[in-house]
């Protein structure tokens, strides 16, 4: 079964503006939560009273509160994410394939750009762990139960619920990570080997919490994680607020933990389409945090428009190449590390029969298959990427993982949307990078 979209449905999702949402639930406003504070344990010794006590962040030498009476404590506000529900996806039942498709690998037009099927022939990410910080994963998907760590998956919300996905956004991440399916009946991720942490911070109706979003950080790294996966962030924040100064101060502290732990951070760099360099005044979160590896969104125009699956390389027939920008990422050449396929879209081919959404990114979902498309596709592109590194050149630190990955991109002229260059996964595990010399 496919859903098919209208174009005023995807544009609606889409959004034009600064904090809406476009291509996918990643780059979104935040609000401060009224009874959930942030405590710097640093520079106060606090008398909690009746205060509850949600996270205990030692490591980073904060807390998380809550309480309805945060006088006499010196507390920041501790924001929460929210993204619109409605999202550009069409989707596949569980064992349905598209006419003319043979596998529903051949619709990764990703993983073949990525040559991540003989990057498999030097690693598939064995020996390696995996987080994604997000809104949970589906345990039971044919393509991802092979590799959920259920024992070391977490609920970092108090909704009551365990760490299953409550709206598929995290399922699509981890396929793309981590799905594992071989025999065509199902995905391919980059890393199939890897054990997968599901880290949810996301509730049913649509929020997260970045106290939620540090206690899933530190404990990542807690556990030996190799890379995590930051689908998700909130733009724009104002730089001069003494609350979202002191966000990031956490969240620097927290990959600063990660980086002891020789654990990697992988962020989207947000869909609004803006200079991130430009913007002096406002900060994207957790994108600009220290020890991050910021992930720009590239796609294609035109996979599998017009044929029916029996071309020797479909790829060949694009209109605009896979390592093309999108048009919705944001960039800056200081902001960005690499970029990585996240999809594209012609909007003009909306209203038509041609197979626009094929140039999405194709993963799985709680209850099959579907496209999606962002930076929130993109960074888990390089997540995975970094567990195959991992797992090729365990001798790595996190530091030398993330230089690895810079050095083996493909470099691009464009540097203000793919920093280093883009995503090369085959290079990523087959050449060798001497940094005895810097």
């Amino acid at each position: 079964m496919v859903r098919r979209l209208t174009r005023r449905s995807i544009l609606g999702a889409f959004g034009a503006g600064l904090g809406t949402l476009a291509l996918g639930p990643q780059s979104v406003t935040a609000t401060a939560s009224d009874e959930r504070f942030l405590i710097d344990t640093r520079s106060t010794d606090p008398v909690l009273g009746d205060a509850r006590v949600v996270h205990d962040l030692d490591a980073i030498d904060a807390l998380v509160i809550e309480t309805a009476d945060p006088s006499g404590i010196d507390v920041r506000h501790a924001p929460e994410v929210s993204f619109d529900l409605e999202l550009p996806v069409t989707t596949q039942e569980l064992g349905a394939t598209p006419a003319g498709i043979d596998e529903l690998s051949d619709l990764q037009w990703d993983k073949q750009s990525q040559r991540v099927a003989d990057a498999h022939g030097v690693t598939d990410g064995d020996d390696t762990r995996v987080a994604v910080i997000d809104t949970g994963v589906a345990p039971g998907h044919p393509d991802l139960r092979h590799a959920v760590d259920a024992g070391r998956s977490r609920n970092f919300t108090d909704d009551g619920g365990d760490f299953t996905d409550v709206m598929g956004h995290g399922t699509h991440v981890s396929g793309i990570i981590a799905g594992g399916d071989r025999s065509g009946r199902g995905v391919l991720g980059t890393a199939p080997a890897t054990d997968l942490v599901a880290c949810r911070v996301f509730s049913g109706r649509g929020t997260a919490r970045f106290g939620a979003i540090l206690a899933a950080m530190v404990y990542s790294a807690r556990i030996g994680v190799d890379a995590v996966n930051m689908s998700l962030g909130a733009y724009p924040l104002p730089l001069a607020d003494t609350d979202v100064q002191f966000l990031l101060d956490l969240l620097n502290r927290a990959t600063t933990v990660g980086r002891q732990h020789d654990t990697v951070f992988v962020a989207a760099a947000g869909n609004a389409g803006v200079d991130l360099d430009a913007d002096g005044l406002v900060v994207s979160l957790p994108t600009e945090a220290a020890n991050v590896v910021t992930v720009s969104a590239t796609g294609p125009i035109g996979f599998r428009w017009d044929d029916e699956g029996d071309d020797d390389d479909p790829l060949d027939d694009l209109t605009s190449p896979p390592s093309e920008p999108a048009y919705y990422t944001n960039y800056g050449e200081r902001a960005i590390d690499v970029s990585a396929p996240g999809g594209n879209v012609d909007r003009d081919a909306m209203d038509t029969d041609r197979r626009w959404f094929y140039d999405l990114v194709f993963s799985s979902l709680p209850d099959g298959y579907g496209w999606l498309a962002g930076t929130s596709m993109a960074a888990p592109q390089v997540t995975a990427a970094a567990a195959l590194v991992r797992s090729r050149y365990p001798d790595l630190d996190a530091l030398g993982v993330r230089r690895h990955l810079r050095a083996t991109a493909d470099g691009a002229s464009a540097q203000q949307y793919h920093g280093d260059g883009h995503l090369d996964t085959y290079a990523a595990v087959t050449k060798e990078v001497d940094f005895s010399t810097d």
